[in-house]
């Protein structure tokens, strides 16, 4: 009873989450002529296009290190909260655009609220967890984002074009609500020198017969006076080697592609002329990812994850091999059922490994204390990393060689899969010493 105590904070604090995953998915659906006729009264071009799609990554990779300090200081639930008030106001810019400059400025602060969110939700999912639990708590803000995907997919094939824009921008004030009820993180209580409140919480969290005195001191530990300030445990080789490591790993997944998948999937089919429901398809595209997201989510706590990282990346490697096959010799022919089939090779590759594990190995590597600044430059480098796929994928799909993007997607989910192996300390089960010490 009391662990679902700990699993329900965890997932409404990463409904935040489904927030993020709805506002990459919108650009999917909206992108069609027919859906800007219906909605706004200007006609972007292509370039227009692809920049509305991208900014969001902008606006997120410049909030991301600024709460990575805040957080420190104002607390989890605060910061959480704060960050809603970008996207409620970018939502509401979105949805009334009447001049270009209104959308830009409203992508990019629904882009800051998800890069603040991102880091937040991570930091707190991490510190209300049960040390048996953390793997499957780390797992619920991808395990919501891809809810958040498949909700904006199936808004679309509804086709009440300004419907779907509300439906998405309501979705930030039903998050405030949510996160009313969602307590403070104790680690945070513990370092404002409030045990009192912490250890309420930590009972709370725990159940009333638990015992938490041992998880109090713990905590305490960790945060003494005497201990390493954060600056002095950013220059250890340890703490460099692994915000390397983890920034490696988060350049394959981004560059295996799955940001070009979420913002482009319809201009994907309909650059192929492809005559089935390309709704439906998005649908099921989603759906994989979704289920996937849940096994990897039910097994994380029993998994090796390099195992399921090395895994994960053969999966998409051979989804992308289907696609580049596809556009480059296929396109013209009949065979349209390899593209759908390879889409959803892909999403479920993503979600079964890639997708979540980096965060969960990117928590398991840093200490507590470096922890918000390291994932916070992880998070930067991710987004800025989104950037470049997302503004340079609609120019090649649209392009005589859509083949090559599929073709460097293959070759960095292969990379991945050496970097896995060869790069990354296992940190299955393993204590942060063990970690630490791997990398020193």
């Amino acid at each position: 009873m009391f662990v679902a105590k700990s699993i329900l904070v965890a997932l409404m604090a990463s409904f935040g989450g489904f927030i993020v995953g709805v506002s990459l998915a919108w650009s999917g659906p909206i992108g069609s002529t027919k859906f800007i006729r219906a909605t706004y009264v200007f006609q972007p071009s292509p370039m227009h296009w692809a920049f509305i799609c991208s900014i969001i990554a902008v606006g997120a990779a410049i909030m991301c290190v600024p709460v990575g300090i805040m957080i420190s200081s104002f607390g989890r639930k605060p910061i959480m909260l704060g960050m809603v008030l970008p996207s409620i106001i970018g939502w509401a810019l979105v949805i009334g655009a009447a001049h270009l400059s209104m959308m830009y400025i409203g992508r990019l602060l629904i882009g800051m609220g998800n890069g603040g969110i991102g880091v937040a939700v991570t930091i707190y999912n991490n510190e209300v967890a049960e040390l048996h639990m953390r793997g499957m708590l780390n797992c619920f803000f991808h395990l919501m984002l891809v809810h958040g995907i498949l909700y904006a997919y199936i808004l679309d094939s509804c086709q009440n074009f300004q419907a779907y824009n509300f439906a998405c921008g309501l979705l930030p004030l039903v998050y405030a609500f949510i996160l009313i009820w969602v307590p403070e993180s104790p680690v945070y209580l513990v370092q404002r020198n409030r045990d009192e409140k912490a250890q309420a919480i930590l009972q709370w969290l725990r159940g009333p017969n638990a015992n938490i005195e041992r998880e109090m001191m713990a905590i305490k530990n960790r945060y003494q006076p005497d201990n390493y300030s954060t600056k002095e445990e950013l220059r250890e080789k340890a703490t460099r080697r692994s915000l390397m490591a983890v920034i490696g790993l988060m350049l394959f997944q981004q560059f295996t592609g799955i940001n070009a998948y979420i913002f482009y999937m319809k201009l994907m089919f309909r650059e192929d002329n492809y005559q089935a429901s390309i709704e439906l398809c998005t649908v099921i595209f989603a759906i994989a990812k979704v289920v996937a997201a849940y096994v990897n989510a039910l097994v994380i706590q029993k998994s090796e994850r390099k195992l399921w990282l090395f895994a994960s990346g053969l999966v998409m490697l051979l989804a992308s091999i289907l696609m580049a096959l596809h556009f480059q010799f296929l396109s013209n022919s009949d065979s349209k059922w390899l593209i759908a089939s390879a889409t959803l090779i892909y999403g479920a590759g993503h979600s079964l490994g890639v997708g979540p594990l980096v965060w969960v190995v990117m928590i398991e590597m840093f200490s507590d204390r470096a922890l918000p600044i390291c994932g916070a430059i992880v998070s930067t480098c991710s987004w800025i990393f989104a950037l470049a796929i997302v503004v340079v994928f609609p120019f090649v799909i649209k392009s005589n060689t859509p083949a090559l993007i599929f073709g460097v997607f293959a070759i960095f989910s292969f990379g991945g899969c050496l970097f896995a192996i060869t790069c990354l300390p296992e940190t299955h089960s393993k204590s942060m010493q063990k970690v630490r010490s791997s990398q020193s």
